[in-house]
């Protein structure tokens, strides 16, 4: 895992708020999302079932695609017997150096033009927040900046199908957390590894832990530059108040009052 360098000089930030510099980006950024989206192939139904990876088996995202126990699932959605969602993406960049992943989730993206140019059509709003990593005691890890902070964002997962804005707080996590110590990222030829728990903001109970996301990256084959972004999202991982239960769905889950 490389040794981040926040305020590397060779990676430019965006400047000029507002104005026709945000609205050129903006649209650059709309014309890369329509490219990517006329080679993109959507999935029309649920992946077999066992093609399903419970969080807890997140390490074995970074074995190589050849090994038998790595999983099967590169892009679609798997379902669990109890209607928690796996969610498997895998995008290309050539030519862009791991290091610009690491800069957009330090530096990169302060504030709601740069988390819109990220996404033109989900990304309405967001910020980071400092959350636990400030904490008397605890040291920031130089390889992992974002570790202890917390996105906060209003975002609609996949307005283009119907999704609605909601709001979000993406609270990151030391990758160590979830079993993905610098000894396996190293041995993964992982540059970048951001894990965190996402939670949802509830009409009733506040802000609820629902889910989890891996993105890591792996490099292109053949030396050739670049890098492949792999993303995992598990929904369906609630967290809720002792006097409550939850009853997951195909779709969804219900929340119930224990009274």
């Amino acid at each position: 895992m490389m040794e981040i360098a926040v305020d590397d000089p060779t990676l430019e930030p965006i400047n000029g708020k507002g104005g026709k510099h945000f609205e050129k980006r903006l649209a650059a950024s709309k014309a890369a999302l329509d490219s990517h989206r006329a080679n993109q192939t959507l999935p029309v139904a649920f992946a077999p079932a066992n093609e399903y990876l419970p969080v807890d088996r997140m390490r074995d995202c970074l074995l190589p695609d050849s090994h038998p126990d790595a999983p099967v699932l590169r892009n679609g959605v798997a379902s669990a017997v109890d209607g928690s969602l796996h969610v498997a993406t895998a995008v290309s960049f050539p030519g862009v150096d791991p290091a610009a992943l690491a800069w957009w989730f330090t530096t990169g993206c302060p504030g709601d033009e740069e988390y819109r140019t990220w996404h033109p059509e989900d990304h309405v709003s967001g910020h980071f927040v400092a959350a636990y990593e400030s904490l008397p005691g605890r040291e920031p890890i130089s390889e992992e900046p974002w570790a202890g902070l917390e996105h906060v964002v209003v975002e609609a997962l996949g307005a283009k199908f119907g999704g609605r804005p909601q709001s979000l707080r993406i609270k990151f996590q030391p990758a160590a957390a979830y079993g993905l110590d610098r000894a396996a990222l190293k041995e993964a030829r992982c540059d970048v590894a951001l894990v965190a728990r996402v939670c949802v903001k509830d009409a009733v109970f506040g802000w609820l832990d629902v889910g989890h996301f891996l993105h890591f990256t792996q490099p292109l084959p053949n030396n050739s530059g670049g890098f492949e972004l792999r993303s995992r999202f598990w929904l369906g991982d609630v967290d809720l108040p002792t006097d409550v239960r939850v009853r997951k769905h195909g779709k969804g889950c219900v929340l119930c009052l224990i009274i």
